[in-house]
């Protein structure tokens, strides 16, 4: 038995050899006279019906079993406490045995039940309170469980009583107990199953060992890691340490050797079967991992890929748009360009084909449909640029505002567009002309920052007439000039402006360098006074720090919420030129996710700027979850903050590397690593299908601190059907951790075994001059491709799910089988029945055609063995004669009915000798033959639709006249059909009276007496030899045939 918590002994049988696995089932036996009293209910089934007047015996599901045998058959695998110990009796599927004594004494309908896996009652590490009903303690002595109420033992036990099967030890407390009162029979162990292993090869077997590689992204940059783990098994599916896994890395193509990545050359084995190697890559792409032992190829091999990518950055990505002013409804729009790059970016090189939004707002921030950008949504270029136009209805100042993956990126929606009304054509000029000696030109004093985007200097130009008065709309042309007097690239003025009513034209004067700068106006193309002798002066403006101009970034990755794993928050500050400013203190704040303060997060208060203007602050988390970060400079937010999140993760307890996702032996081995310092144990839980989850057993730990690792054997392979494992950490108080994830998926597709048989079934009415013959004729086969086993006399076949197996039969060929075998033929289609007693279902067997097919993907269970039978039957044929008028009588000498068989080889010859015979059922032509001296006028045949009639087949001259019905004329030319399992009775007629031998005539009385009576007696007496004669000939024929 493969146990648990310890084993009732039983000794292993002699023919056990090593690498056999043995396991026991067991039922229970009830006594015939208090059925009711002591069944074993299931929970949910509390109609547990009783199989027979001795037992009662009733799996999960409220099956009843009609006899032991069959109960035997359908028992299941418990563990029980080791001798000496208390503890549960518990199923292999975690169903447990439960008690129901409420005070130390088992009492009228407190019924035992069968509680199903789940169940508190059944769960080892349950408290006092909930296994009060399921504990146990195996006495070595009596050899009995008894039940144990509140930690003491009560007169309630089963004992092990093997009356039903003697060839095991009995218990000396005999019964199952109610105090004194014998209730029931005990526990029944049949003998034990074996099931042969085979042996286990030391070395590795590549088919079974497999690559696995992490999942997700990885930034490129030589740093972050992904991971490659070779498992590696024997033919067995057992993991084996120490084993070198060697390892490259190719192109996504597996073309060529990568040369952007590097990966661990080889790595040995640990306890756990795996052997773990880093990759990392230094530029962008997707990569193919090599993992191969003494130089083949594992399992998926080349298969796996690797992906090294940067993400989204949108603290390094940067809006830019036009400068001046643009008409509106004007020709000439203005232009907006988002740059996107990545978290690794220094400023040169894009991230292409990402999504960017454009949208306006007013100067205050307001949406607007006065201004529009066009398009709306631009897919950046291999340069990682997107670039769109804006028109305005309206003039006015409006703000734009470019989001990538839903935020901001730096400058949005801090940078704006202006937009001016066309002017109008002027009016007439009033009388009179420009005086150029009134007219004059002057420039604001003092000096204006180059580079500012408020300061600027203004060129005042008045136009007058000689009377010194103000003349509007006249057009002043302006220009700048350096100091050199060469004209000016870095310093801009507006070129035309059209005089006030005050007579006065106003030009804005900026540069991008500092220096003096001549401004020179003229009218109607002729200089005014001043022209050419005043100057603008601009100096290098100090640096001073532009909150919009800075970004605040955070790190795309997801690290634990462990309060020691970190992200990083950069705040780059710029000045309003955008120059780096270092020395600056950022301020650092961290928030939920919907901007509230939170201690479950902590980040850096404070840092100061380098020399390329970042400050860094970490941050790490006790709590998974989003995490909202704010940077301000000056009291002042930098572009991005409290627009960019964190996320932090579950620490998953325990981690778990999956086996093959498929099995054909149902064995399992699982291993993990990241065991909490506080866990006192593993627990790895077992899904079947869609069910809950069930604990399968404590795993083994291994290692010491933050290095251990933890592993698991099933003990018991598992059936055919689909499972997923996860495990859980328990620490000391008993409480356990989340599952791991993800889970890991199995599906089980085992080979079952196959069994034929082959019936017999009777002729209805067989004569009993013609014997049956035994069932060991024939042979039952299964053929897949052109492999043909024998599955019957003992012999069997394996069946691996996914391939179609045919049915068939055929005759022995040693011993030569019985020559009246080949008149047999099948009665129906084979029919085939799993363990469990129940028809195999049409998805899996079609009956039409003898083909098996199981389901590969395991979801359709088959309870195993399967068994297959086929009937075969054949039919008798008899005949008898009757004189044209006169009686029925069994045939004489030289009478002779041929029966020709449609198909070849199966012909039927009848005489006075062999009047009855097995035949092959089918369609045959007959011909009569009569006696010399008489002829043959017809052949009947008896009715064998009327049952009064065909039950006189093997007594045919009793049948009255109604029962025989023509079938021809003549002796020749008649063709009739003879049904499979049935007696076929033929009578044939003559048509001329029958030739009597003369008797002595003595003449007188004497010659009457001798007729009438001496002639009876000598009728009878030769008519008896006659009979007796055919009799004895027709067994020795027929047992010599």
């Amino acid at each position: 038995m493969l146990l648990a918590m310890g084993a009732v002994p039983t000794p292993e049988p002699a023919q056990a050899a090593a690498g056999d696995r043995v396991e026991f089932p067991w039922v229970m036996q009830v006594s015939k006279n208090q059925p009711n009293l002591f069944p074993i209910y299931s929970a949910g089934f509390p109609g547990c019906v009783t199989g027979s007047d001795s037992f009662n015996v009733c799996r999960t599901y409220g099956f009843s079993y009609p006899n032991t045998a069959e109960a035997l058959d359908y028992a299941d695998l418990w563990s029980f406490p080791a001798a000496g110990e208390q503890g549960l009796v518990i199923r292999k599927d975690g169903a447990c045995f439960t008690h129901g004594t409420a005070s130390g004494v088992h009492a009228n309908g407190d019924f035992t039940q069968v509680k199903l896996k789940g169940s508190a009652e059944c769960n080892p590490s349950g408290s006092a309170t909930a296994l009060k009903h399921s504990v146990w303690y195996h006495d070595p002595v009596e050899r009995t469980l008894v039940a144990v109420e509140n930690g003491a033992r009560s007169s309630f036990a089963f004992g092990f009583d093997n009356t039903v099967n003697p060839g095991h030890e009995t218990s000396p407390a005999g019964k199952l107990t109610n105090g004194q009162s014998p209730m029931g029979g005990g526990w029944v162990f049949p003998d034990p199953r074996l099931f042969p292993q085979t042996p286990v090869p030391s070395g590795p077997d590549v088919a079974k060992s497999a690559l696995t590689v992490s999942t997700g992204i990885r930034a490129p940059n030589g740093i972050k890691e992904h991971t490659a783990t070779a498992t590696v098994k024997n033919s067995a599916g057992t993991v084996l340490a120490g084993q070198t896994v060697n390892f490259r890395i190719f192109n996504e193509a597996g073309s060529a050797l990568a040369t952007t990545a590097k990966i661990k050359a080889s790595g040995t084995t640990n306890a756990s079967g795996q052997a773990i190697v880093p990759i990392t890559a230094t530029a962008a792409g997707t990569y193919t991992v090599e993992a191969t032992i003494g130089g083949k190829h594992i399992t998926d091999s080349m298969k796996k890929r690797v992906t090294f990518a940067y993400e989204v950055s949108q603290g390094n990505s940067m809006l830019e748009v036009s400068s001046n002013t643009r008409y509106v409804n004007g020709p000439d729009p203005h232009t907006t360009k988002a740059t996107i790059r990545s978290s690794a970016d220094t400023g040169s090189v894009g991230m292409a084909g990402q999504d960017v939004t454009f949208t306006m707002l007013t100067s205050t921030g307001a949406a607007t449909t006065d201004a529009k950008v066009l398009p709306g949504t631009v897919r950046t270029n291999s340069a990682g640029v997107a670039e769109a136009t804006i028109t305005a209805t309206k003039a006015g100042t409006y703000r734009v505002q470019a989001k990538v993956l839903g935020s901001h990126i730096s400058g949005s929606p801090n940078l704006t567009v202006t937009f001016i009304d066309k002017p109008v054509d002027p009016p007439v000029d009033p009388p009179g002309g420009v005086d150029l000696s009134k007219s004059a030109l002057t420039v604001t004093t003092g000096s204006r920052e180059a580079n500012h985007k408020t300061q600027h200097h203004q060129a005042i130009a008045g136009i007058k007439d000689a009377n010194g008065d103000g003349l509007s709309w006249q057009a002043v042309s302006f220009k700048l000039y350096n100091w050199d007097r060469t004209p000016a690239t870095e310093a801009t003025i507006t070129s035309s402006v059209n005089t006030n009513a005050q007579g006065l034209a106003l030009a804005k004067i900026t540069a991008s360098a500092a220096g003096n700068y001549w401004v020179e106006a003229r009218v109607g193309g002729k200089e005014i006074t001043n022209s050419n002798k005043l100057y603008a002066v601009f100096v290098d403006a100090p640096p001073v720090v532009s909150p919009e101009q800075s970004s605040l970034s955070v790190t795309a990755h997801k690290p634990y919420a462990d309060g020691v794993s970190e992200h990083q928050a950069t705040a780059t500050i710029l000045s309003t030129t955008g120059t780096a400013m270092p020395t600056q203190t950022v301020q650092f704040a961290v928030f939920t996710q919907t901007g509230t303060a939170t201690t479950d997060a902590i980040i850096t208060a404070s840092a100061a700027t380098d020399a390329t203007g970042k400050a860094i602050a970490t941050i790490t988390a006790k709590k998974p979850g989003l995490y909202m970060v704010e940077a301000t400079v000056g009291g002042k937010p930098v572009t991005g903050s409290r627009q960019r999140f964190v996320e932090f993760i579950a620490v998953p307890l325990v981690t778990m590397t999956c086996p093959a996702p498929d099995s054909q032996d149902g064995t399992v081995t699982l291993g993990g690593a990241n065991v909490p310092i506080t866990a006192t144990k593993v627990r790895v839980y077992k899904r079947e299908g869609t069910g809950a989850a069930q604990l399968w057993g404590d795993a083994v730990l291994s290692g010491s601190g933050v290095e251990r690792t933890w592993s698991f054997t099933g003990k018991t392979p598992l059936p055919s059907g689909t499972f997923t494992f996860t495990a859980r950490s328990v620490d000391a108080a008993g409480k356990e951790s989340a599952d791991s994830a993800p889970a890991c998926p199995m599906t089980v597709t085992r080979e079952l075994p196959l069994t034929g048989e082959k019936h017999i079934a009777p002729v209805l009415h067989q004569s009993t001059w013609v014997p049956e013959i035994t069932e060991n004729n024939w042979e039952i086969t299964v053929t897949e491709g052109t492999t043909v086993q024998v599955i019957s006399g003992g012999g069997s076949a394996e069946l691996t799910p996914g391939k179609s197996y045919t049915l068939g039969e055929r005759l022995r060929a040693k011993p030569v089988p019985e020559p009246s075998a080949k008149l047999y033929t099948q009665a129906g289609n084979f029919a085939c029945l799993d363990g469990g007693g129940i028809p195999l279902p049409s998805s899996v067997f079609n009956a039409a055609t003898g083909v098996i097919t199981l389901d590969a993907s395991g979801s359709t269970r088959v309870t195993p063995p399967i068994s297959c039978a086929v009937t075969n039957q054949t039919a008798n044929v008899s005949f008898i004669t009757k004189r044209e008028g006169g009686q029925q009588e069994l045939p004489a000498r030289g009478w002779k009915l041929d029966m020709a068989s449609a198909a070849d080889g199966f012909d039927v010859s009848l005489d006075d000798i062999y009047t009855v015979l097995d035949a092959r059922p089918g369609t045959y032509d007959l011909t009569a033959t009569a006696p010399a001296g008489l002829s043959v006028a017809g052949i009947e045949r008896l009715r064998l639709g009327v049952p009064a009639c065909r039950a006189l087949a093997n007594d045919p001259i009793s049948a009255r006249e109604s029962c025989w019905e023509r079938i021809g004329d003549g002796g020749r030319g008649v063709t009739d059909a003879v049904p499979q399992g049935s007696h076929s009775v033929f009578r044939v007629l003559t048509a001329a009276p029958l030739e009597m031998p003369a008797l002595p005539l003595t003449g007188g009385i004497g010659s009457w007496q001798f007729t009438a009576a001496g002639g009876a007696a000598l009728l009878l007496a030769a008519s008896a030899y006659v009979l007796r004669s055919r009799r004895s000939v027709l067994r020795s024929a027929q047992a010599n045939r």
